[in-house]
């Protein structure tokens, strides 16, 4: 009776199939001579994370009453939206069921030949000048913004929103440069995972290595830095780690905890200061669901739902390419001059793929797209390459982004950073 009462109890349909799922893919059911960690792994956690936290909000479980009444109570397209979203799920892992059963006769490569077939100490020394490099950059924005506005987190946060316009020709210069390395930086982060799992974790080199990567993208005020560093140094970690038949120390594990302790912290702390509040016991506490953050992208697609007109013409790949068809243009548009909040908010991979199929070309769009990566991520293992390790990462971490990130940009950068790759692997393949 009292699901009955719910609303959108699709989302809570969608929570449990990412919870079997990923209990599947843990107890390695039909992964024989293979990893637990696989990109669908990913995709049930984070899509699992976030349909929870849709429920939980749309029904006023989670988070302030301000915010269920301000984005959830009259939230009217989030009972479609959730079918919409439950179908597509189906869909999805039964590309992901389709691509393990095509593959079951692979075996990954074990822990031991990618021990013993890769240097990760001297390739983490060679490569070291990236992260240093990116340090000097991410140094120097931060002066600049520092000495605009002060040592104030949401002062520097409303300087990026709303006053790009005043950026000095020489900030511009940081910025560009800053983000092209920052995705070299970032596959320096992943070999540092590598070597961790190889080695053991070390917390005070982890930290002195947070350190030199974080002060770029804190010089904008956001939260982004703290995933940028952390989900590809576990991603990394664990890709080579679960590889291992050795069971992981109970010191390792204690490290784990509190580096991963630690992160969340610090993502609360931040949306604290960046609200401009103080940081106590009763403000800690109510921050705690930002780890339901991507739930927001359903405010997002609300209010998308609600700017449709009745009669959509399909982008037929406009919108993923990031062209933008006249009905998304005028949407953003329409968001700007009415100070929509949604403008704000995360995106999801759900809206750009809608408007360019529709629902039922969309679900044909995402089963091959996801059996694809779920296929290559489990022939890439076969060999013990870091090569190889980095591209299984970037499938992974493409899986991850989906809840909090259009489907453009989650392919925008999975490309980027996949031409980066052939870059290191073409000319610096030597090396490691």
């Amino acid at each position: 009776m009292l699901l009955v009462i719910m609303k959108s109890i699709e989302f809570l349909y969608s929570f449990l199939l990412c919870v079997m799922f990923f209990y599947l893919n843990y107890k390695k059911i039909g992964l024989k001579n293979k990893s637990a960690l696989l990109p669908s792994t990913v995709f049930a956690l984070m899509w699992g994370i976030t349909s929870l936290g849709g429920f939980l909000f749309r029904n006023g479980l989670a988070y302030d009453e301000d915010v269920y009444i301000t984005y959830y109570l009259t939230a009217t397209n989030l009972d479609e939206i959730s079918v919409y979203q439950f179908h597509i799920l189906i869909v999805i892992f039964t590309a992901f069921l389709l691509a393990r059963f095509n593959n079951q006769s692979l075996k990954f490569a074990d822990f031991d030949s990618i021990n013993n077939s890769i240097n990760i100490n001297k390739t983490t020394k060679d490569f070291r000048w990236i992260l240093v490099l990116f340090f000097i950059i991410g140094i120097l924005r931060l002066i600049i913004v520092v000495n605009l506005v002060g040592f104030n987190y949401a002062a520097i946060r409303n300087l990026y929103i709303t006053g790009r316009d005043s950026f000095s020709m020489f900030d511009i210069w940081l910025v560009r440069i800053g983000s092209y390395l920052m995705r070299a930086t970032v596959f320096y982060i992943a070999l540092l995972g590598i070597e961790a799992a190889m080695h053991g974790i070390d917390i005070k080199k982890t930290i002195k290595n947070f350190a030199l990567f974080a002060p770029f993208q804190m010089s904008f005020g956001g939260r982004l830095f703290i995933l940028s560093f952390f989900v590809p140094f576990f991603l990394s970690y664990f890709i080579v780690s679960f590889l291992s038949k050795t069971k992981m120390s109970a010191a390792e594990r204690s490290k784990l905890t509190t580096i991963g302790t630690a992160g969340f912290g610090l993502v609360v702390i931040l949306a604290i200061l960046i609200q401009g509040i103080n940081v106590d016991i009763a403000t800690l506490i109510s921050y705690t669901s930002e780890i339901f953050y991507t739930a927001a992208s359903y405010h997002y697609m609300n209010e998308f739902w609600a700017y449709l007109p009745t009669s959509v013409d399909l982008g037929y790949g406009q919108n993923i390419l990031g062209m933008g068809s006249s009905i998304v243009n005028d949407i953003h548009n329409a968001w700007i001059t009415t100070g929509n909040n949604a403008i704000m908010m995360t995106p999801s991979m759900i809206p750009d793929v809608f408007m360019d199929f529709g629902k039922t070309g969309s679900l044909i769009f995402f089963f091959f797209l996801f059996y694809l990566i779920e296929s290559i991520a489990m022939k890439l293992m076969r060999y013990p390459d870091i090569i190889n390790i980095l591209i299984y990462m970037l499938l992974c971490y493409f899986c991850f982004s989906t809840p909090g990130s259009s489907m453009g940009d989650c392919i925008k950068a999975l490309f980027i950073s996949y031409i980066l790759v052939i870059i290191l692997k073409k000319y610096f393949v030597t090396k490691i």
